[in-house]
């Protein structure tokens, strides 16, 4: 039993130590924008570009089918980008709410520690 209020409070631990990186360390603050920027956004610009050409190599490929199944993909495919959306946004609001009550939890840690 002991070992498992060690564990809970070394995590506790953990998550009321405030954080040692200085400011100088910090990328965000010390170096060129635009670059930094650029680093930190291309992984989404990638991904974005390969879902674009993916896009277009299914509609090429449909195309060959004929018009009925192109007809049949211009139909379907904003129903489909509507529940990515409506997928994305939720995942995003429920991780919204899930930050918000870790931060909740850890400012109530730290006025116990005060």
């Amino acid at each position: 039993m002991t070992s498992i209020s060690n564990t809970i409070t070394t995590a506790a631990a953990t998550i009321t130590t405030p954080n040692t990186v200085s400011a100088a360390d910090n990328p965000l603050l010390n170096r060129p924008i635009l670059p930094t920027l650029i680093r930190l956004s291309l992984p989404n610009m990638i991904a974005m570009l390969a879902t674009a050409l993916v896009a277009i190599a299914e509609t090429a490929y449909v195309g060959i089918l004929g018009t009925a199944p192109l007809a049949a993909l211009a139909l379907v495919f904003p129903m489909v980008m509507l529940q990515q959306m409506q997928f994305y946004w939720q995942t995003i609001l429920h991780l919204d709410m899930t930050c918000h009550s870790i931060e909740r939890m850890v400012g109530v840690q730290e006025q116990k520690w005060t």
